[in-house]
């Protein structure tokens, strides 16, 4: 008999476990790295400006007629953070349960306007072409019974670690892999059979066929495409309804941040079980807001309340002292709003760290009225008019360096940002 896919993996994952236990119980710390593609508004969050005129912040999208549509600034150790219990109750709940934890970075230099070099900058720490990002890093060097690291965002830069990374995808087809019983759900709303009869496969294979014989045709039309991705769309907001009304997810993740909860829940269930070293995820939230900048409001509330998921399932497993997450984005956004009430790119971004030994309730860097990074003693993170502004390349060496990775192996030349450990 032929051995099923999910048999194998679940094979190496038993061998690969009983075969490392000694080597992980030495081995540097994991990373987790949350991607908020598209270019966030720290303004909304960790770096407040309220009453600023140069800056467009949070505040100017306030419903008067709500009396809890209201900006305030709350507190823990050094940040100070822009909460609204209206629109981003996810905020403050984060920073009520972990902002004794975490460490933020503010004034970071990306120098770009590109979504694609500042992906590369902030994701691998160079643009260098072929470089691999922090998490394919980690993977390279520490390894893992079956793998190295993990791409749940379909961002991830392997390069000359691929051998040890693999990507699944935001929707979670590792976990349909490993456990059948949690694939989504049908088109009818109902789940997924465990196993596929031979019926079904047939069919799945004359689609294949008719299609790939239709692509190499030149027949493909991007309407039919459009109507089967609104189908699976559809499919998944269903079974997603149902499940909720059965009570199996989370209630305090907002609607619509189901992504996220699926790539979190993965993310931890594949550290624990020692599957790899690190993870690279999305927010799965709308960043690039030129045109309707009100968006940012949910996005943060959404990505703090997975974060929070995230975080709490680590600390759950044990996992949290040993594992760093990193919450990122490739740019920042302009302080003014556009005619069409969005916001432009920005070569300023912020980022947050969590757990992995990091200091609690510290703020590292600084953005002046304009949102423009402020120098520092990169030394140690504070404030300085004879310092240099914090760079993208020596933040990925600072987390490299915090994870227990010597940065000069991969980032050569670029000298750790400091002020993160505790």
């Amino acid at each position: 008999m032929i051995p099923s896919r999910r048999d194998v993996l679940l094979g190496a994952l038993a061998a690969g476990l009983a075969g490392t236990t000694a080597r992980a119980a030495t081995a540097p710390r994991r990373l987790v790295v949350l991607h908020c593609d598209g270019g966030w508004d720290t303004t909304f969050t960790f770096d407040p400006k309220p009453g600023i005129d140069s800056v467009a912040g949070p505040g100017v999208d306030a419903d008067l007629s709500n009396p809890l549509d209201q900006e305030e600034i709350g507190q823990w150790g050094e940040i100070e953070v822009t909460l609204n219990a209206a629109r981003r109750n996810g905020v403050t709940r984060y920073f009520d349960d972990w902002g004794h934890r975490t460490t933020v970075v503010r004034g970071l230099w990306v120098g770009t306007v590109s979504h694609w070099i500042g992906r590369d900058r902030i994701l691998c720490g160079t643009e260098v072409r072929g470089a691999p990002d922090l998490t394919s890093i980690v993977g390279a060097t520490v390894g893992g019974p079956v793998l190295g690291m993990v791409d749940l965002s379909g961002n991830g830069r392997f390069g000359a670690a691929s051998s040890l990374g693999a990507r699944a995808g935001q929707r979670g087809q590792l976990r349909g892999l490993l456990l059948p019983s949690s694939r989504f759900a049908t088109a009818s709303g109902a789940a997924r059979p465990a196993e596929h009869s031979p019926g079904m496969r047939a069919q799945v294979d004359a689609w294949l066929q008719q299609s790939a014989t239709a692509e190499i045709a030149g027949r493909i039309e991007e309407p039919s495409r459009a109507v089967a991705l609104n189908a699976r769309t559809q499919a998944r907001a269903r079974g997603r309804a149902l499940a909720a009304q059965a009570g199996t997810l989370d209630p305090v993740l907002p609607a619509g941040a189901r992504d996220l909860q699926d790539q979190v829940l993965l993310a931890v269930e594949l550290l624990a079980a020692g599957t790899c070293q690190s993870v690279l995820i999305d927010s799965a939230q709308h960043w690039d807001t030129h045109a309707s900048h009100v968006d940012q409001h949910f996005s943060q509330h959404a990505t703090f309340s997975g974060l929070r998921i995230l975080v709490e399932g680590l600390e759950a497993a044990g996992l949290l002292d040993d594992t760093l997450v990193v919450v990122l984005s490739e740019m920042g956004r302009t302080p003014w709003r556009n005619a069409d009430g969005g916001t432009e790119h920005w070569p300023y971004t912020g980022a947050l760290l969590v757990g992995g030994g990091v200091a609690g309730g510290r703020v590292i860097g600084a953005t002046d009225d304009h949102l423009i990074g402020q120098p520092i003693d990169t030394a140690n993170g504070v404030l300085d008019a004879g310092g240099a502004v914090p760079r993208f390349d020596q933040f990925a060496a600072a987390v490299l360096h915090q994870v227990g990775i010597d940065p000069g192996d991969w980032l050569p030349g670029v000298v750790p940002l400091g002020g993160l450990r505790a």
